[in-house]
C-alpha cells in the first residue's frame, strides 16, 4: 500500500492519494492514476513502481523533469517519507505503516483562541476597541476635542492591527497551511484594548501619587505581560511549537520589544537627566483625587524656583569652586 502526499508550491497540503496498485502513473492527463493540477507538469510525467524496500520512480520524458534533494534526476528509488518535486508540486510517498507524530493536547486556552475566529467575536472587539480608544483620546485631550481629528489615529490603529494580523496569518499559511486571520485580528484587538485601559489606569495612579518612576515600571511591566500573552496566542495559532517552546519564544520576543522601547526612551531623554522629579502629564480634573498645586501657590513659589534655576545654571557654567589653600 502506498500513500502519496501532494503539496503545492508553498508547502500547503492539497491531497493524500492512497493506492494498492503495483504501479502508479502521475501527470495531468485524465488517464493517470494520480491527476495533478499543475501547468508545469506534463500529461504523463512519471511512473512509480513497487519494488523491494520502496518505490522505483522514472521520468516519462517530461518537459521539466524531476528534482530530488535539489538535483535533477531521471529515475531512482524512494523510501517511506522521501519526497520528489515535479513542476511546482511536491510529492511525498509513505508506507501505510509510516509512524506519525503524537497528537498535541487541546487545552482550554487553545480552544478559546480558536473561538476568536468567530465573526461575532471580532465585531464586538472592534466596536469596543474603537469606543474605548475614542474615550481615551477625549479624556487625554488638553484642547477642544474634535471628532474628525480623533478619527485619524483610530483608523491608523485599526489599520496597524490589520497589518499585524496579516503578518501572523502569512506565517500561519507558511507553517500550518491555514491563515486564521480573523482570530489573529481579534487577538491583537485585545492587545490594543488592554493597552488603552492599562495606560489610562497607570497614568491616573502615577499622577495621584506623583510617581514618574512608578509610571514607567507599571507601564513597561503591564505592556510586557500583555504583549507576551498576545504573542503566545499568535504563536499558538500560526506555528506547531510545543507549550514550553511557545511560551519561551513569546516571552523572549516581548522582552526584546521591551528593551528596544526602553532604549528608545533612554536615548530621547538623555539630555534631561538632571530634570526635577515631578509628574509632567496632564490629566482630566474629574479623575483626580490628589490636591493639585493652585495657581496662587505656584506664583508665590515661582521666584524661588527661578533663583534656584539661575544658581544651577551658574554652577554648571563655572564649575565647582576650588578650595583655597
Amino acid at each position: 500500500m502506498i500513500v502519496v502526499e501532494v503539496r503545492g508550491r508553498g508547502g500547503q497540503l492539497l491531497e493524500r492519494f492512497r493506492s494498492s496498485a503495483p504501479t502508479l502513473r502521475i501527470g495531468r492527463a485524465f488517464d493517470n492514476d494520480l491527476i495533478l493540477e499543475d501547468e508545469h507538469v506534463c500529461a504523463h510525467h512519471l511512473r512509480l513502481s513497487r519494488v523491494e524496500g520502496g518505490w522505483w520512480f522514472e521520468d516519462l520524458h517530461s518537459l521539466n523533469g524531476l528534482r530530488r534533494r535539489g538535483r535533477v534526476v531521471s529515475d531512482g528509488i524512494l523510501h517511506s517519507g522521501d519526497k520528489l518535486c515535479i513542476g511546482n508540486t511536491i510529492l511525498r510517498v509513505y508506507d501505510e505503516e509510516h509512524p506519525v507524530e503524537p497528537a498535541m493536547r487541546l487545552t482550554g486556552a487553545e480552544a478559546a483562541l480558536a473561538a476568536l475566529g468567530r465573526h461575532g467575536v471580532w465585531l464586538v472587539l472592534a466596536a469596543t476597541s474603537v469606543v474605548v480608544s475614542a474615550v481615551g483620546l477625549y479624556w487625554g485631550s488638553v484642547e477642544e476635542f474634535e471628532p474628525l481629528v480623533a478619527l485619524q489615529p483610530l483608523m491608523l490603529d485599526i489599520l496597524g492591527t490589520c497589518l499585524v494580523a496579516a503578518g501572523w496569518a502569512f506565517v500561519g499559511r507558511l507553517l500550518r497551511h491555514r491563515t486564521s486571520f480573523i482570530a489573529h485580528f481579534s487577538l491583537w484587538l485585545i492587545y490594543g484594548l488592554f493597552g488603552v485601559l492599562t495606560t489610562f489606569l497607570v497614568h491616573t495612579v502615577a499622577f495621584n501619587v506623583n510617581g514618574q518612576r512608578l509610571e514607567s515600571i507599571l507601564e513597561h511591566g503591564l505592556s510586557f505581560a500583555v504583549l507576551g500573552f498576545v504573542i503566545w496566542g499568535s504563536l499558538t495559532l500560526a506555528t506547531n511549537l510545543r507549550g514550553g517552546k511557545r511560551l519561551s519564544a513569546a516571552l523572549g520576543v516581548a522582552a526584546i520589544a521591551l528593551m528596544v522601547e526602553v532604549a528608545g526612551q533612554f536615548e530621547s531623554q538623555a539630555i534631561f537627566f538632571n530634570r526635577p522629579d515631578y509628574y509632567v502629564r496632564l490629566q482630566a480634573p474629574s479623575l483626580l483625587f490628589a490636591e493639585p498645586v493652585s495657581q496662587s501657590q505656584l506664583l508665590q513659589e515661582l521666584p524661588a524656583l527661578l533663583d534656584r534655576a539661575d544658581a544651577k545654571l551658574d554652577e554648571d557654567r563655572d564649575g565647582p569652586a576650588e578650595d583655597s589653600e
